[in-house]
């Protein structure tokens, strides 16, 4: 019995104290990246980095969730910064150019959107703690359509030949 009682306290308490911090007024200064080439990387990687304030202070030690078009992925943070980062990849074939809205939830806005995916509502209901939206202008391949080992091939064989054909008229 004497162990039940702390048990009790630490349980009605764990969900007060579990959350992290909260923010009011948030606005957000965000940079965003996507991949443009095919050739330095594997897969379209999309980066979106800001700073947040709440309130005009600086909006320290949140744990914030992101979800851009149903995919929810963590948002990391620099220790004892304002600076969050959101980041994810996709195959270059999925990634098609456009805008992507990437929302960001804080814990209490993620939890009440998890709730209303599970219980099949719409999610349109819970608005995000603040948006951005990253502009992909799609992975292409940059350069010249031809790739410079066909030219400096195709050039040697034509010198070759020309000098060939110029080595058979002066031996005739």
């Amino acid at each position: 019995m004497a162990f039940l009682i702390p048990c009790l306290i630490v349980a009605t308490l764990l969900p007060v104290f579990g959350y992290g911090e909260t923010c009011s007024s948030p606005q957000a200064t965000f940079s965003t990246y996507s991949t443009t080439e095919i050739l330095m990387a594997s897969e379209t990687v999309f980066i979106a980095e800001f700073e947040l304030t709440c309130g005009g202070q600086p909006g320290k030690g949140l744990y914030l969730h992101a979800e851009i078009s149903g995919l929810h992925v963590p948002v990391t943070s620099t220790p004892d910064t304002n600076k969050y980062q959101v980041s994810w990849h996709m195959k270059h074939s999925v990634a098609k150019a456009g805008v992507y809205t990437v929302n960001i939830y804080d814990e209490e806005g993620y939890a009440a959107l998890r709730k209303a995916q599970r219980s099949g509502e719409a999610t349109d209901s819970v608005k995000p703690m603040i948006s951005t939206a990253i502009k992909h202008k799609g992975a292409s391949r940059p350069g010249f359509i031809v790739q410079t080992e066909f030219v400096a091939v195709l050039t040697a064989f034509l010198v070759w030949w020309y000098a060939n054909s110029v080595k058979g008229r002066i031996s005739e």
